[in-house]
């Protein structure tokens, strides 16, 4: 606390805090705006088609009054 009234609040938020590999499969037929789906057929199905984002850190500060 700063005085009675005021006092300030930390926040630290971890997304993929261990930072495991999340593969996107594209569904056939699917709506996806990252990867674009494959189609059967093609020699890509059932791969991976790119991964979800890295590890992210994010922290916050309020100030209350």
């Amino acid at each position: 606390p700063v005085r009675e009234e005021m006092h300030f609040e930390f926040r630290a938020e971890l997304f993929n805090a261990f930072n495991h590999v999340n593969p996107l499969f594209a569904a056939p037929g699917g709506i996806s705006a990252e990867p674009t789906p494959l189609e059967r057929g093609t020699s890509q199905f059932g791969f991976p088609a790119g991964s979800r984002p890295p590890r992210e850190i994010q922290f916050a500060l309020k100030f209350y009054f």
